[in-house]
């Protein structure tokens, strides 16, 4: 009894030492002296206290520590119902995501934020209920804000901007267009228009002129396009042949679709959108609940990330990014990748001998990739609560290969002689298989 009201003394002494240490407001802090004369003969009773030694059955911990194990084919298991179940609910969500995408594209489209009616699509089919024509010299830029309605883009060899302005009047709206010179930049402004009430742009304009449009509820198409170009769209369609110049042209895109069949450079940022372009050289995409389709690229950047959506090459040199929710299908890689990928697959389909690097980290990301015979490269792998899967067709050399319950390791060479290539694979919950 003595000795529980020793350790009740000292308790109650701590929380007077913790209490004097915090900072008071309103309550009222003890000030007085505490006697202590007693403390010697309290720690002297403490010290010859007899405190109860706990033995440990080593036995029954190593019982206990194996039953918590689960052996390499239990994770594996476990990891694929886990992966199974998750990815089935993941996908149906990814799929939902879409539906809505698409049902908003088709909504913005089809919707009057004036009015709220549905836009009348044989509206623009017929002859404009009046045109006008502009022409200004001495411009360098022309910036159009314009609504409901399609711009047409026409490179010209002349020294001045010629517009054509087509008005699709309705019986009771009547849209207006105004333009306005400052110094040499031509601001072209739309107001009055509705989804029943429609004007259209055609301008031609020089190549050393840049364009600044922002488009809501319309469509942009040019032939051939050399001039600077940058534009906002929301809920329409960006076609275009042929993109060039020594500026990268900057696209956002929201609810709409972009199609281009040749580009230099370019840098997009989708949204809810599609993008396929056939061949171009440089490309710097990101965005997020978008589909990007590139045909023929040589180098893409998505280091902004995407989210939400699928990214589809057919042959590239160079790729970099971010992907997140994402799945990744490459025909054909000739040179790089580095890539980190979180919630979505990647499949590169054929890889060629000219191959450098491959580096990719993923988690919840199952990683494939087709390597060609003959191909010479160091291989070095890791997968925790997944698996390491290398094709029987090539030859290993230099095998290191360490494995536990949770993770997996090989690394080696593939193929002989000196090495061209260097692969670096790292997955959690996720397999890798090198074929």
């Amino acid at each position: 009894m003595k000795k529980h009201i020793i350790l009740i003394g000292l308790f109650c002494l701590a929380l007077l030492k913790v209490d004097a240490g915090i900072p008071q407001d309103s309550t009222h802090t003890y000030r007085g002296k505490i006697d202590l004369s007693d403390m010697d003969e309290m720690f002297e009773d403490l010290k010859n206290m007899e405190i109860p030694k706990i033995k440990f059955d080593s036995t029954e911990i190593a019982e206990f520590r194996e039953s918590m194990r689960m052996n390499s084919a239990e994770l594996s298991k476990l990891r694929k119902e886990f992966k199974s179940d998750f990815g089935k609910d993941f996908m149906g969500m990814k799929e939902e995501f879409r539906e809505y995408a698409k049902e908003f594209k088709n909504f913005g489209r089809n919707f009057d934020n004036n009015e709220g009616k549905e836009k009348n699509q044989n509206n623009q089919k017929g002859t404009p209920k009046r045109i006008e024509t502009k022409l200004f010299t001495g411009i360098s830029n022309v910036k159009i804000d314009h609504k409901y309605g399609n711009i047409i883009i026409r490179q010209s060899d002349k020294k001045q901007v010629d517009i054509e302005i087509q008005y699709f009047d309705s019986r009771n709206v009547k849209g207006t267009s105004s333009a306005s010179v400052t110094n040499s930049s031509l601001s072209i402004i739309t107001s009055g228009t509705n989804s029943v009430s429609k004007i259209n742009y055609i301008i031609s304009i020089p190549e050393d002129v840049s364009l600044d449009i922002e488009l809501k509820y319309g469509d942009i198409k040019a032939d051939k396009l050399t001039s600077p170009i940058r534009v906002n769209q929301w809920y329409g369609d960006f076609n275009a042949q042929k993109i060039s110049g020594n500026t990268t042209p900057f696209f956002d895109i929201r609810y709409s679709d972009l199609k281009v069949t040749e580009a230099q450079n370019i840098k997009i940022v989708g949204a809810y959108s599609d993008i396929n372009i056939k061949k171009v050289k440089s490309a710097e995409i990101s965005g997020s609940y978008s589909d990007y389709v590139l045909s023929e690229v040589e180098n893409v950047v998505a280091e902004r990330s995407l989210l939400y959506g699928d990214l589809k090459i057919g042959t590239i040199d160079n790729i970099k990014g971010k992907f997140t929710y994402t799945d990744v299908s490459i025909g054909t890689l000739v040179s790089s990748i580095d890539a980190k990928l979180t919630y979505g697959d990647i499949k590169i389909k054929t890889i060629s001998p000219k191959l450098k690097t491959i580096d990719m980290t993923g988690s919840y990301t199952d990683m494939t990739i087709e390597l060609p015979a003959g191909i010479k490269a160091t291989y070095d792998t890791s997968a925790t609560f997944g698996s390491v899967d290398i094709g029987k067709k090539h030859t290993l050399s230099n095998v290191q290969q360490r494995e536990t319950n949770t993770n997996v390791i090989k690394q080696g060479q593939i193929g002989t002689g000196t090495p061209t290539a260097k692969i670096v694979m790292r997955s959690t919950y996720a397999d890798i298989l090198i074929k």
